[in-house]
This record gives C-alpha cells, sequence and structure tokens, in this order.
C-alpha cells in the first residue's frame, strides 16, 4: 500500500500573535510512504524519517523497510513551515501505514513535541487558521474563522534565514509596556481576520516582540514593507522569515498588488518570489493508492 499525504505551508506570527497564530495556505508538499520488500537505510537526522519514526517506535514497529518520496512547492528555510510539513506529513503517512493507531489530536502533540512549539503543526494538520497553546503539556488549539474577503500574497526571496539565527535576534525580556502593547493588538487581529474589518487588521498587526529585531535580518526589508504606502495593506514577516506577507482588503486588485510587490523588490538586490495564495481549509490530506482522500482519524 502507498500512502500519499499532501501538508499545506503555513504562516506563523502574524504581527503580535508570535508562537501562538499559525494560517496554512495554498502551497503544499507532497509525500508518498510505502514499504519497501527490502531493507532501506536512512540518515537519521533527516525529518521526514526522524518523524515517521516516531510514530513507528510508539507502536514497536520495525521501520527498516519504510521508504519514502517528496515532491515539494514549499521552500526550505523561507518562513513557510517547510519543516512543519515533514514532521505532519511523516507522522500522518506513518500513522495511515500502520492503521491509524493514533487520533489526529495525538498526531498532533507528537509532531509538536518534534518541532518544539504548535503554531505551524495546527493549521499544517488541521488546515485554516489556528490559535494554539500549550497547558501542562498538551497542545490545545483552536480554530479562527478567516473573512473571505482578504487577500493573502507571500514574496519569497532568493536568500534563506535560519530559524536558529532569527530566534538569536529575539530580545531576552520585554518592558511592561511593550507586552501590553502586544496583548492589545492581538485582541484587534484576531478580530480584524474574523470581521474583515482592515482597519481592525491594520492596528492590530503591529508588533514589538520579534518584528523590529528580524526585520534587521531581511535584506530588502524596508523597500518590500514599503507597498503598504502605494495601497491599502500590511506587511508582516511570515515566520522567523524572510519571507514577507501582504495581507490585504478585497479593495485591492490582486494583479496590480502583485505587480507593484514586483517592482519593489527589484530595487532591493535580491530575488523575489510573489504570490497570491488561499487560505487552505484542509490541512493534511491522504491518498491511499491513487484513490480519493481517505476519511481524517
Amino acid at each position: 500500500m502507498k500512502v500519499r499525504v499532501k501538508v499545506p505551508a503555513t504562516t506563523a506570527n502574524l504581527g503580535p500573535g508570535f508562537d501562538t497564530i499559525g494560517l496554512a495556505l495554498s502551497l503544499h508538499n507532497e509525500f508518498t510512504f510505502f514499504h519497501s520488500p527490502e531493507e532501506v537505510h536512512h540518515d537519521p537526522d533527516n525529518l521526514i524519517y526522524h518523524s515517521a519514526k516516531y510514530i513507528y517506535d510508539r507502536v514497536g514497529a520495525p521501520v527498516d523497510r519504510l521508504q519514502f518520496t517528496v515532491a515539494g512547492e514549499v521552500p526550505m528555510s523561507r518562513g513557510l513551515g517547510s519543516s512543519a510539513t515533514c514532521i505532519v506529513g511523516a507522522m500522518v503517512g506513518a500513522n495511515e501505514l500502520l492503521g491509524r493507531p493514533f487520533s489526529r489530536e495525538e498526531l498532533l502533540n507528537f509532531a509538536t513535541e518534534v518541532e518544539g512549539h504548535p503554531d505551524n503543526i495546527a493549521p499544517a494538520l488541521y488546515g485554516g487558521c489556528r490559535i494554539s497553546t500549550m497547558e501542562e503539556g498538551r497542545v490545545i488549539t483552536h480554530p479562527l474563522d478567516i473573512a473571505p474577503s482578504l487577500h493573502f500574497f507571500v514574496a519569497i526571496p532568493n536568500f534563506p534565514l535560519a530559524t536558529s539565527v532569527a530566534r538569536e535576534a529575539l530580545p531576552k525580556a520585554l518592558s511592561y509596556g511593550d507586552a501590553v502593547f502586544n496583548i492589545s493588538r492581538m485582541v484587534f487581529l484576531v478580530e480584524g481576520l474574523r470581521l474583515g474589518d482592515f482597519q481592525l487588521v491594520r492596528m492590530g498587526a503591529q508588533d514589538r516582540l520579534h518584528e523590529p529585531y528580524r526585520s534587521k535580518l531581511i535584506r530588502g526589508y524596508g523597500k518590500m514593507a514599503s507597498i503598504t504606502g502605494e495601497l491599502d495593506g500590511v506587511v508582516l514577516i511570515s515566520g522567523a522569515g524572510p519571507t514577507l506577507l501582504l495581507i490585504a482588503p478585497d479593495t485591492v486588485e490582486p494583479e496590480a498588488a502583485m505587480e507593484l510587490w514586483h517592482k519593489k523588490s527589484q530595487e532591493t538586490g535580491a530575488s523575489w518570489e510573489i504570490k497570491h495564495l488561499k487560505l487552505d481549509p484542509e490541512g493534511a490530506v491522504v491518498t491511499l493508492d491513487g484513490e480519493g482522500p481517505a476519511a481524517r482519524p
């Protein structure tokens, strides 16, 4: 039996929602898993193998014949959740091959244990927009409705930014005022996204926790962010960066926005790929042996 798992890219943080909010986007990695007739040797540090082995070890099953392939659209080290797609894809695929011993909620917690935080994992697994946190070592996640009137664009540069480097740029402590600033903006952001009220989105997109520090690591950030001076929208760092996310209301013409952002990118000294993406509502989707989507656990 072959198991195919299609997993969406994710954009996390969304301004003040640091390590909390994640959004699944219509850019995907597809993984195929099957058992080879012969023993297969993998690099133990391979994230896909490591994540699948986690599931096999949980049920006490041998993993020595597991084989997999990857077809990817999600670039690595760009702030679009490529590691989350690998972890989720591998765990969902392994779970299917083994007869679904674990529920999707259990897979969420296993995947978060490997990733370290649930903000990318939850939307990659469930789809849509998710607010997530940890409570006594368990992931608590809740869907957030997103108004269909909002547009999402990404600008993906031709240079990476390691998450470890982006983390090191963060301050060791926040002032009381900055903490209150972010908490209040988070409320505006959630309501703005839910209602499609762009005035609320614009207010809520402001951040003092990570964007002021990480933006300095992204070549051309100032020029790319200046697009908001010429059209209605907000520019945020996607995940740890360097990809940038542009959220715009339905008054913005997508083709015009993409053309304008492309022109801006040509002044940065780097190459940027501009995409107009949609919210992915499904998350990880399983197909068995070329059949239709399998039911979720």
